[in-house]
C-alpha cells in the first residue's frame, strides 16, 4: 500500500520521567501502531530514539494524504498573537 494511502490515528501518549512526573504528547501516528496499551519509540531528528511511550487514547483517523494537507494548510495560517 502506497504511503498516501496509510491511515493514521490520532492518538495521546504518555511517557512517565518520574515516580510523578510524565510527559504527554498527541500525534497521528499509523493506524498499525495505534493501540492502547502498546509501547512505542520515536526516533529524533539526531537519529536517536526516545523510547518508553504509551498508547492511552485512540481517537479519528484519517488517510494521509488529507493528514498531508492539513498540516500544510496550518503551517501556512499565519497566527497572529496578542490585541487586535
Amino acid at each position: 500500500m502506497a504511503k498516501e494511502n496509510n491511515l493514521y490515528k490520532q492518538c495521546l501518549m504518555i511517557k512517565m520521567i518520574s515516580d510523578t512526573g510524565f510527559l504527554k504528547q498527541v500525534a497521528w501516528i499509523p493506524s498499525s501502531f495505534a493501540k492502547v496499551g502498546r509501547n512505542l519509540g520515536f526516533k529524533a531528528s539526531d537519529d536517536s530514539w526516545d523510547d518508553g511511550w504509551v498508547v492511552k487514547e485512540v481517537w479519528g483517523s484519517m488517510v494521509y494524504e488529507d493528514l498531508n494537507k492539513q498540516r500544510k494548510a496550518q503551517k501556512a495560517f499565519d497566527w497572529k498573537l496578542g490585541g487586535d
